[in-house]
């Protein structure tokens, strides 16, 4: 692994985990890491992470799709609260105390505000 691409790339790994219709947030964060924050990625779905920031229990998030789209989110625990800007639906479908169901609109920044248990 060299310093000019793969370090980077296994920390955003951590960090970040998506596929079409599912973005994860913090997937492998180690236990030390008990705030941070990480800017500009680009997720797969035509997603990107405009700002993804944590701090003990609550994780910040900023997201821009550039299609319409309901995406799946993910999270590394219990999910106490979930709130995100106004007008964004936030579905939870399934007993799953870790994901809920985002409709992401077209080409508009998404605040999503989670507090895990």
């Amino acid at each position: 692994m060299d310093l000019s691409g793969g370090f980077p790339s296994v920390i955003i790994s951590a960090l970040t985990y998506s596929e079409p219709g599912l973005v994860s947030l913090l997937p492998a964060l180690p236990p030390t890491w008990d705030h941070g924050k990480i800017e500009g990625v680009l997720l797969r779905g035509r997603i990107k992470i405009i700002s993804l920031s944590w701090e003990g229990k609550q994780i910040n998030a900023i997201l821009e799709s550039t299609i319409p789209q309901i995406i799946r989110l993910k999270v590394p625990g219990e999910i106490q609260t979930i709130t995100g800007n106004q007008g964004l639906k936030i579905e939870k479908r399934k007993l799953n105390p870790v994901q809920y169901f985002l409709d992401l609109p077209e080409k508009k920044e998404v605040l999503v505000q989670v507090t895990l248990k």
